[in-house]
């Protein structure tokens, strides 16, 4: 059974408007800290947050210096986010810290954007491959990537 979301009524601006404010939401489990603060699971967002501050830390993911002249800082965020089973249980807790890029002007304060994402044909292509040759395929879930 397939489940439709319709558009909000009196929403103005069309349903491209629509379909993009939909898909940008990151799913209903992901949050601000602060809405994390005011949850019932709160310790173990709590926990889960500074085990992702303290693998930054200990990674050596940054470090600390003088802010050149005429430059402003990125502001961060932390967001939460309950990883759930196939059975959809909470199965544990995930912090993100995250670069808020909305506040930078690409050329002025950034130059390159990397991010490492495969095209789906690439991921049909692999799959595709594994299935003509008998090959298994075996999922990894990557705690912290560095």
């Amino acid at each position: 059974m397939s489940k439709w979301i319709s558009p909000p009524v009196g929403l103005g601006r069309g349903i491209l408007a629509w379909a993009l404010a939909a898909s940008a939401g990151g799913g209903p489990d992901k949050m601000h800290i602060r809405r994390a603060m005011k949850a019932a699971d709160w310790p173990e967002f709590h926990k889960a947050n500074q085990k992702e501050v303290d693998a930054l830390w200990a990674n050596k993911t940054w470090v600390l210096v003088d802010l050149p002249p005429g430059k402003k800082l990125t502001k961060t965020q932390m967001l939460s986010e309950p990883k759930r089973g196939p059975d959809g249980k909470v199965d544990r807790y995930k912090g993100h810290l995250v670069a808020r890029g909305d506040t930078k002007t690409h050329f002025v304060d950034y130059f390159d954007v990397w991010a490492p994402v495969a095209r789906y044909s690439t991921l049909r292509a692999l799959l595709a491959h594994c299935a003509a040759d008998g090959l298994v395929i075996a999922q990894l879930d990557v705690e912290m990537a560095f």
